[in-house]
């Protein structure tokens, strides 16, 4: 792996992994939000709150790490067109296929 491409996959899982933070902590607020009621009136104990809150935060992992993916690429590739970082890669001659081919590998793997 050369060393550009472990750049920009170590840009792109910091702020992937930033992202799935943000997305699965507003999962887990609806989540609570919608069963919290529920297991006050079945009188259960955080434990078996927790326990039921995380099951639910892994059922929604297949509709979160779509859109992380999504808006931590879009994001990465903003940021390092911003800093002018995506040009001069390409000024040193490979192609963008070449370029985001780290992020076409993360997104398939």
């Amino acid at each position: 792996m050369r060393i550009l491409d472990r750049y920009i996959l170590g840009e792109w899982a910091k702020v992937f992994g930033l992202c799935l933070g943000a997305l699965g902590g507003l999962a887990a607020v609806s989540v609570t939000y919608r069963s919290a009621p529920d297991f006050i009136a079945w009188g259960a104990g955080a434990g078996d709150f927790a326990a039921v809150l995380g099951l639910r935060l892994v059922g929604e992992l297949p509709t979160l790490i779509p859109v992380t993916l999504l808006i931590s690429v879009i994001f990465v590739l903003g940021q390092l067109t911003r800093n002018q970082e995506l040009a001069a890669a390409r000024a040193a001659g490979p192609s963008v296929f070449r370029l985001t081919a780290p992020l076409w590998d993360a997104a398939a793997g």
